[in-house]
């Protein structure tokens, strides 16, 4: 069973924290066209929180893996959102997003095998996988923030 995912999560989970830790504040609030870097941190902890919520979700009503939502419920709710997530305060985002991380990592990494089988490499293996959105909006975020400062 490959189960490579939970290091990946980790040195993902790690690369989030060193970032935060080394970006002041203010340049996570600068505006970074429609978003700021602390919306982009208020987002990662919202879709990690939603992971582990589908995860738990899944479990309880006898489903080997979270009901998929598509790309166009997936845009909704970013765009629905993104006026809240640009309201959180860079220091709120950034505990928000570290506690998410960790709760959601936990969570995936104590899955059972067969739910781990069941999502296989496709789409739903970033309900696993959680490095891959959060690399993205990492690099996204490093790139930004360099530019305030």
């Amino acid at each position: 069973m490959d189960r490579s995912f939970i290091e990946r999560n980790e040195a993902s989970r790690t690369r989030l924290a060193t970032i935060l830790a080394a970006t002041p504040d203010v340049a996570l609030e600068a505006s970074l066209d429609e978003w700021t870097g602390a919306a982009m941190v208020a987002h990662l902890a919202f879709w990690d929180r939603m992971v582990k919520i589908r995860w738990q979700h899944a479990a309880r009503t006898g489903l080997s893996v979270p009901a998929a939502i598509d790309s166009t419920l997936t845009d909704f709710i970013n765009d629905g959102q993104l006026a809240e997530w640009r309201a959180i305060p860079a220091v709120l985002a950034k505990e928000l997003a570290l506690a998410a991380a960790a709760a959601c990592d936990a969570h995936v990494a104590g899955l059972e095998d067969a739910a781990v089988e069941a999502c296989g490499s496709g789409l739903l293996f970033r309900l696993l996988d959680r490095s891959v959105h959060r690399n993205m909006h990492l690099d996204a975020l490093e790139a930004a923030v360099s530019t305030v400062g």
